[in-house]
């Protein structure tokens, strides 16, 4: 019998070569790259930096060069009216610049789903959605930055934009005289995308990055060593040969390298248009810094660069002519360009951090996104599947994955912040990364196998005589080993011992524990610890994956088998899930941990407009343009707290509704002397929202509104409850502590801790006098040879002993986990409170003699 054909286990319809379909590439960009766009450029204002910016631009504040950038004049243009969408149009317009440009520059030669690839990439990679929804020139100077690029190198080489067909036909297609007229057009447009880059973003990183890699082309492509692999023989399209336009790109560029270098001889200490920026100060960052600003904002991909780098600069594919093979194809061409292009990014952008300390990032998307693009068709045109890139991209995004989970923030690395908001969202990011690795690794094992014996029409040996073989290959393969001889008859029983056990394991060490003597379980008078129990659940799993992997690999391997032609697009796919995941869930989290117009939207829901309204530690020019009204501003929380409670300097209550904005880290000290100026046991309502931006707070409940006021809970004028452990431990006469609770992770009280285990600490304190400074818990637990440590601010960091009234009982609770490599005993407990090196002294109760009072002690199990 003949080869039997692999079966398709796709509807027709989605087995098409996408290679050869033009529709759909425009399609997908419109689809999934817009919508994404529209929702960063309609999300609200991020505080501070964009709304101080816009005003600027507004005010014309700006000075200097500046005031010239061309993203501050459309801002000036838009703003009056009205919309923010208007106000962001610079910023939408850089973003889809940049993947608009990524595909156009690869259309024509490189084809439709390598151009495709570059443009979705671009407009979805984290920095494109934050940086452009957060409203800065950083955005739009990438995208002038990506023009000048790619005008840049269809100067120096043109026959990068010829259609790779005409290429094969005529060799020498690019090589001829162009019209003048043309080619005055394009130095024009060249010489007009130098200047508004250079106003944009300075010379360091608006003009000086885009043009260093063309000049290098240019320089390689006129001494002519393309012999060497390394660079093309390129043209200008002009009749004066091809030295013409790299002279011109290399001039400039060494004109402007020469003007950055004298800039920062004289570091000046204004702003300065050569650099960039205005000199904040700050450390250079490290190199590991760098990495994980890459990493962060460009995943996923940023896991594929270097593969994507390293299949670029492959040899030639063997499908082209005889004549062009002896020189670079163009995709080695274009990975070279965009390569270079993306190393002077980064050398450019540590050098400005050098200088003007942390900032924005400004990762070169386009260049990166070309990488991926051009990997992402080579990876289409293979027909056999590619382990090695699969390995190597699979751990390098992995270690993506493990960052996204590790560091929820991860995204956000790219931002001029040093605040950036806890409790985000931590599970949808890091399982879209995750589906992307499995994609991913199904995109490069999907190639053609070979046929089985099966369906070779091969009926004879072991699949003739044993039936089951033929619908179990795994079968076949055991069967075959044991008839090697007695030596590999040991490896498979051995090896079937050991699933055996893997799947017998836990459940008799399950039933192990379960046995007591004398009140002790069988499995811990054996010696062995339940810590192991609990960490060998995973055995049985283990063993039916494996079972189950022998079994059905040769359906997965046939189903990824058919999944071959549509490889490429299964590879966007995984990378457009993330997009949507950071687009539609991430960003508008950290909008609205960062905005403050939910703030003000509430208030003009709750007042209607009416009673006074009042910043403190928030910008009194942003809540005026939010609340559509005058905001006064205050300076200190007891100012505050009189506006709450309506009173001026007289005493007097002129009105009957008060209403404060501030930040969430300074509800408690507003809170204190809103209770100091009133009644200790009124506390502050606050409606909301939660977050990092800014709250509103009020003196009086809000109907059918819950009160978030973070010290609900926690400080009470009376002991809320009986503790578990009582103590009596005086703290310098300021503060009393009362007893504790230990619990488990449900609040419920446990006797008891194992290796391993979180658990929880509920601390009981009084108040007796004032305590003058923000002094810290301190907490060691004890014990051979080993410490937990426990040290923080009371109530999450956001209850400082200073701020506590005489009188206050404050409950504090933390979470606490035991090493899994501590040993079963009693640990003794010691707390107490410390600011920089003084200790207050324990008064009353036991202690160690520094100072450490000891309140019990801590069994582990």
């Amino acid at each position: 019998m003949g080869a039997q054909p692999t079966p398709n286990l796709l509807p027709c319809p989605a087995m098409v070569d996408l290679t050869k379909r033009a529709w759909w590439a425009p399609a997908w960009i419109a689809v999934c790259g817009l919508p994404i766009l529209w929702l960063t450029a309609t999300t609200g204002f991020w505080e501070p930096w964009e709304f101080q910016r816009l005003l600027d631009a507004l005010n014309g504040e700006t000075t200097g060069w500046q005031s010239l950038r061309p993203s501050d004049q459309v801002t000036r243009w838009m703003m009056p009216l009205g919309s923010k969408l208007a106000a962001r149009l610079p910023f939408v317009l850089g973003a889809l610049t940049m993947g608009t440009v990524a595909f156009v520059a690869l259309r024509r030669n490189q084809g439709v789903l390598a151009a495709s690839g570059a443009a979705l990439v671009a407009l979805t990679a984290p920095v494109s959605l934050l940086l452009g929804s957060s409203g800065m020139h950083t955005i739009a100077g990438m995208g002038l930055g990506a023009l000048l690029a790619v005008c840049t190198l269809a100067l120096v080489d043109p026959k990068l934009f010829i259609p790779s067909a005409k290429m094969d036909a005529e060799p020498n297609a690019g090589s001829t005289g162009a019209n003048p007229r043309s080619v005055a057009i394009r130095w024009a447009v060249w010489a007009l995308l130098l200047l508004l880059s250079t106003l944009e973003s300075g010379a360091l990183l608006g003009a000086l990055v885009p043009l260093a890699p063309g000049a290098v082309l240019g320089v390689v492509a006129t001494a002519g060593v393309a012999s060497a692999g390394v660079a093309s023989t390129a043209s200008n399209g002009g009749a004066r040969g091809p030295g013409l336009p790299a002279l011109g790109v290399l001039v400039a560029t060494l004109i402007l390298g020469t003007r950055v270098a004298l800039a920062v001889v004289q570091d000046p200490a204004e702003g300065s248009l050569w650099l960039g920026g205005i000199p904040t100060g700050g450390v250079p960052p490290t190199f590991d810094k760098m990495i994980r600003a890459l990493f962060h904002g460009f995943g996923p991909w940023a896991g594929v660069l270097l593969v994507a780098w390293m299949s670029a600069a492959s040899p030639a594919d063997s499908s082209a002519s005889t004549e062009r093979r002896s020189e670079p194809s163009a995709r080695q061409r274009w990975g070279l360009w965009a390569a270079l292009w993306f190393v002077s990014g980064a050398v450019g952008q540590l050098l400005f951090w050098a200088r003007y300390g942390d900032g924005v990032f400004m990762l070169p998307i386009v260049p990166g996104a070309i990488l991926v693009g051009l990997w992402v068709a080579h990876v289409q045109r293979q027909d056999h599947a590619l382990w090695f890139e699969g390995v190597v991209g699979a751990l390098l995004v992995a270690l993506v994955v493990r960052d996204y989970r590790l560091y929820p923030n991860a995204t956000l690395t790219g931002l001029p912040t040093h605040s950036l908001p806890e409790g985000l969202s931590t599970s949808l990011w890091p399982v879209a990364a995750g589906l992307f690795v499995m994609i991913f690794v199904v995109a490069m094992a999907a190639g053609k196998r070979s046929p089985s014996r099966s369906e070779r029409g091969d009926s004879t040996g072991t699949a003739q005589r044993f039936p089951l073989t033929q619908r179990f290959p795994v079968v076949a393969l055991l069967q075959h080993q044991w008839s090697l001889g007695r030596g590999t008859r040991v490896w498979v029983v051995a090896l079937g011992a050991l699933v055996g056990l893997m799947f017998l394991y836990w459940p008799a060490l399950w039933m192990l524990s379960g046995v007591q003597l004398d009140g002790v379980s069988l499995l811990e008078q054996l010696g062995v610890s339940t810590l192991v129990v609990r960490t060998a659940w995973w055995m049985p799993a283990a063993a039916a994956a494996l079972v189950g992997a022998a079994l059905l690999g040769p359906w997965v391997w046939k189903w990824m088998g058919a999944l071959r032609p549509v490889r490429g697009a299964l590879l966007l796919l995984g990378g457009l899930l993330c997009a949507f995941v950071v687009g539609f869930t991430h960003l508008p989290q950290v909008n609205a941990r960062f905005s403050s117009q939910g703030a003000y939207r509430l208030w003009s829901k709750l007042s209607e407009g009416k009673g006074t309204l009042t910043a403190y530690r928030a910008r009194a020019d942003m809540a005026s343009h939010y609340a559509g009204r005058p905001v006064a501003a205050v300076t200190s929380p007891e100012d505050a707290a009189r506006a709450l409670l309506t009173l001026d300097s007289s005493g007097e209550r002129p009105t009957s509704s008060a209403w404060l904005v501030t930040p969430s880290d300074e509800i408690a000290a507003v809170d204190r002397a809103f209770r100091t100026l009133g009644q200790p046991d009124q506390f502050l309502f606050v409606a909301g929202p939660e977050g990092m931006g800014v709250q509103l707070a009020t003196r009086t409940p809000v109907e059918h509104m819950p009160n978030l006021n973070p010290l609900l809970g926690h400080v009470f004028r009376e002991l809320p409850r009986t503790p578990q452990v009582a103590t009596d431990i005086s703290f310098d006469n300021r503060i009393t502590m009362l007893g504790y609770d230990v619990m488990d992770l449900d609040s419920s009280p446990v006797d008891s801790v194992g290796p391993g285990e979180t658990f929880r600490v509920r601390w009981y304190f009084r108040c007796e006098k004032p305590v003058d400074g923000a002094y810290q818990l301190f907490l060691h637990i004890d014990g051979r040879g080993q410490r937990i440590h426990g040290d923080h601010h009371p109530v999450e960091g956001l209850f400082p002993a200073n701020l506590w009234l005489v009188g206050d009982v404050i409950v504090d609770e933390q979470e606490l986990k035991v090493p899994f490599n501590y040993r079963p005993g009693s640990y003794m407990i010691h707390i107490g409170f410390y600011k920089g090196s003084n200790r207050m002294s324990v008064i009353r109760g036991a202690q160690d003699g520094d100072n450490r009072a000891r309140a019990g002690s801590l069994l582990i199990r």
